[in-house]
């Protein structure tokens, strides 16, 4: 009892729940961190990598939107080989903030070319499922549905 009085007292966090908060949201920290560190080296690189990063991460996101069910067939491999010990995601989290500062401009690329591909594969999910509701199973229209078939 004692002890929850003294906690209440201190409002800090101990050091057993923020590491356990740290290895909750490891990949979100990692992430975040990789894209700070591109945002800020890609300002210091001055115009022309700003001007290069913009287009790049629109040409991939294009290029992802397009070709979606290969892409996200790909990006499931490369992520399942990046999962597959702790020292293989420590390592890439590594290379890709070095990739950061040093060539921002493919970061931004990787993000543009799996922002395509993930918006892609969103809108058909939700595309099937918004038409779906207002066709029954025998190919008439669902009369408690007030949209009308596409």
């Amino acid at each position: 009892m004692e002890n929850k009085e003294e906690r209440k007292e201190n409002k800090g966090f101990t050091v057993s729940e923020l590491e356990g908060t740290a290895k909750r949201y490891a990949t979100e920290i990692g992430l975040a961190v990789i894209f700070i560190v591109t945002a800020m080296f890609t300002l210091i690189w001055g115009g022309s990598m700003m001007v290069w990063s913009i287009l790049l991460c629109m040409i991939f996101a294009i290029v992802g939107a397009v070709v979606s069910g290969s892409m996200g067939s790909w990006f499931n491999r490369a992520v399942d080989f990046i999962y597959r010990d702790k020292i293989v995601l420590i390592v890439s989290g590594v290379v890709l903030t070095i990739i950061g500062i040093f060539v921002p401009v493919l970061i931004f690329g990787l993000v543009g070319l799996i922002a395509g591909g993930a918006i892609s594969v969103a809108m058909k999910k939700k595309k099937g499922h918004c038409c779906s509701s207002t066709i029954d199973t025998k190919g008439g229209v669902n009369p408690s549905s007030k949209e009308m078939p596409k």
